[in-house]
């Protein structure tokens, strides 16, 4: 996929997307980038509205792994839809620092806050899904421009034969403790994938398997 972008003389951003002969373009404005960046939620299984293209606003629908990009009058009802691996956001916001559009964002991980009953519960949750055979516990650090969010997750290690029943197990072990639950730590995220936990989670993050 080629990703073009530069700055508008109204300092919006106009980014290019162009693959399979096709070609979308996106205006995004600062507060549009600033909530692809800075949302705690919506990469890793959500949607969310910014920029416009063609006059129609589009819509980020993540399942996780990447983004399809829906454009018309709402994520139901759609113009033109394009899908774009994660790594494509990165270059638009590389992109965006090269125009000089103050965007930056960094995320680490680190120790969660001391809560014996809810590494206990946890452990608990996890043990009644064998097909993730490798979780931790951590606490990720997101921050952007002057603004930073702390956040408590689940990262997770699924097996390969078995990761569409492991996803769907996942999802019922930990929903108890997501931020609509009425636990006195709920959990912000999680991550689960067919993919080893990172070495950085492993030194930060309390193991639950």
């Amino acid at each position: 996929m080629n990703v073009g972008v530069q700055r508008e003389a109204d300092g919006r951003l106009l980014v290019t997307l162009g693959a399979d002969k096709r070609e979308v373009s996106i205006r995004l404005s600062a507060t549009d980038l600033r909530a692809l960046v800075g949302s705690a939620h919506w990469s890793e299984r959500g949607t969310l509205r910014a920029g416009e293209s063609g006059g129609a606003p589009v819509f980020w629908v993540s399942d996780g792994n990447q983004a399809n990009l829906l454009i018309g009058h709402d994520d139901a009802t759609r113009d033109d839809a394009i899908t774009v691996p994660f790594r494509v956001l990165g270059e638009i916001i590389r992109g965006a620092s090269r125009s000089e559009t103050p965007v930056a964002f960094t995320q680490s991980y680190e120790p969660p806050p001391p809560d014996a009953d809810l590494v206990r519960r946890l452990r608990t949750a996890i043990a009644s899904v064998p097909e993730l055979h490798d979780a931790y516990l951590v606490a990720r650090r997101t921050a952007w421009l002057d603004q930073e969010k702390l956040e408590l997750g689940v990262v997770g290690e699924l097996a390969v034969s078995h990761s569409r029943r492991g996803i769907e197990a996942v999802r019922t072990a930990v929903a108890p403790f997501g931020p609509s639950s009425e636990s006195a730590t709920p959990l912000d995220w999680c991550a689960y994938s067919q993919s080893p936990v990172p070495d950085d989670v492993r030194g930060a993050g309390i193991r639950l398997t």
